[in-house]
């Protein structure tokens, strides 16, 4: 899970972005946690209740890929960059 906020700073302003972030995990993990389901709804109703952007990952072609994680629960250094180039890329859009 990641969580906000995030301060950019841009020709002296600051610009704060609040965010709610489901992190990738492997593909083979998820089938194996009985109420996944239940938990991202309530991280959406979480996000929903203060007005965050939920960014879900969960799904993302990340969780695909054996060569970005560990282990099952924790992205390695080439998952963490792969992860953060989209977080990056996903909050630009929000600020924009």
């Amino acid at each position: 899970m990641a969580f906000g906020p995030i301060y950019i700073l841009i020709l002296g302003f600051t610009i704060v972005i609040d965010y709610f972030a489901y992190a990738p995990e492997y593909i083979e993990l998820q089938k194996m946690i009985g109420n996944r389901d239940s938990l991202v709804s309530v991280y959406k109703k979480f996000a929903l209740k203060y007005k965050v952007p939920f960014m879900d990952y969960s799904s993302d072609s990340i969780c695909l890929n054996t060569g970005n994680f560990y282990n099952s629960m924790h992205m390695n250094a080439t998952g963490v960059h792969n992860f953060n180039k989209k977080l990056v890329n996903d909050l630009k859009s929000i600020i924009n």
